[in-house]
Formats: structure tokens, sequence, C-alpha cells
């Protein structure tokens, strides 16, 4: 019986995590800020942020070519991807900022 009673209290804290992140996810607003290195966005985001009360995701692209160099494989930018999705989850709030060179 205890087995049954710690797994109902695993699932229901599961669809308790589960319906947060949904709730987050549906009310969360992001902005993407886009444009060619050096041009200010990262300075526009704190400007934005520091008005909106939120936090703003730096690019994780940059310091992962400041570690590992600019010379770069398809495989770094699967894991650049991640590791910016990463980022923007950790920093989740209601208003989220965050900068792509695209």
């Amino acid at each position: 019986m205890e087995k049954k009673i710690d797994k109902a209290i695993v699932n229901r804290q599961s669809w308790i995590n589960c319906l947060q992140r949904l709730h987050v996810t549906l009310l969360m607003k992001k902005i993407v800020i886009i444009g060619p290195e050096s041009t200010g966005k990262s300075r526009l985001c704190t400007q934005l942020a520091n008005h909106y009360k939120t936090s703003w995701v730096p690019e994780y692209a940059r310091q992962y070519l400041l570690t590992h160099g600019t010379d770069y494989t398809f495989n770094d930018l699967l894991v650049i991807a991640k590791g910016q999705v990463a980022l923007e989850d950790a920093y989740t709030k209601s208003l989220l900022l965050t900068i792509d060179d695209a």
C-alpha cells in the first residue's frame, strides 16, 4: 500500500510541475532582439529589462565561441542551440528578452 501512495504522490507532483510549466509558458511573453555583432543588442536588452523589471538572457553562442574558438562545426550549432534553450528556461519570467545574431 505504501508504494501505491508514494507513486500517487510522485504522479501528483509530476502533474503539478507540468501544469506550472504550462501556465508559465502560456503567460510568458518573449521578445527576441536580433542583429549583427556589436550593434548594441546587449545594451538594449539591459535597458529594456530594467524598464520592465525583468531579466534578459545573454547570448549563449558568444560565451561558447569565446571558450571553444570561432572555428565551429554543425555539431557545435546543436550544442549552442540547446545551451540557449537551457539558458532561456533558467531565466524564465513573465517577460523574457533574448539576443540572436540572426
